[in-house]
């Protein structure tokens, strides 16, 4: 049994709305959570879930 390219298309739908709907409460949760290595070469950490990246929070001079 294979599945519809119409139900593979609404698949990924349905979580994107729940994200979409909590997306600030969840990037502010993520950003509270990051942190940077005292090191100054280190200038930015990112996380991606698909192809949703945080901000940086800050970045050291």
């Amino acid at each position: 049994m294979t599945a519809s390219v119409s139900s593979l298309d609404r698949l990924p739908k349905r979580p994107g709305e729940i994200i979409e709907a909590d997306r600030q409460d969840i990037e502010a949760k993520v950003r509270a959570a990051e942190s940077l290595p005292d090191e100054p070469r280190v200038a930015c950490i990112a996380a991606s879930l698909d192809g949703v990246m945080t901000h940086c929070s800050t970045i050291p001079e």
